[in-house]
């Protein structure tokens, strides 16, 4: 991930670094498989989030397809993000939204609503 800058906060337990001008790929099994850009960021270390917004993009690096949204949070433990407010799935043929919450796999493979996930 690169960042344009950044500050570590150490208050409470749960220690956050905040990111701006974010960039970055998610990787599975050693393989890029998305990449990601956004204004603003933080990672939380101890439950391991990492939250984007102020008009995120997450691009499939081999489906060619584009989730926008508002905030994009990764969820570790789940290993899906979780994109909400004004999100738009976009590919060169189609695009859908506003929808106002989707979850995605890392590679956007899969995509839908919560409901979808559980």
């Amino acid at each position: 991930m690169s960042v344009a800058s950044s500050r570590v906060s150490l208050d409470g337990d749960d220690k956050e670094a905040h990111v701006t001008g974010v960039q970055g790929e998610m990787f599975q099994q050693g393989k890029p498989v998305s990449q990601f850009s956004a204004p603003n960021g933080k990672v939380q270390s101890e439950s391991k989030h990492m939250v984007l917004w102020g008009g995120v993009t997450l691009t499939s690096i081999e489906r060619g397809i584009t989730l926008k949204t508002d905030r994009l949070t990764w969820d570790e433990a789940k290993s899906v993000y979780v994109a909400r407010g004004n999100v738009w799935i976009e590919t060169k043929d189609w695009r859908n939204g506003p929808m106002p919450e989707i979850w995605a796999e890392p590679d956007l493979e899969k995509f839908g609503s919560p409901e979808y996930f559980k």
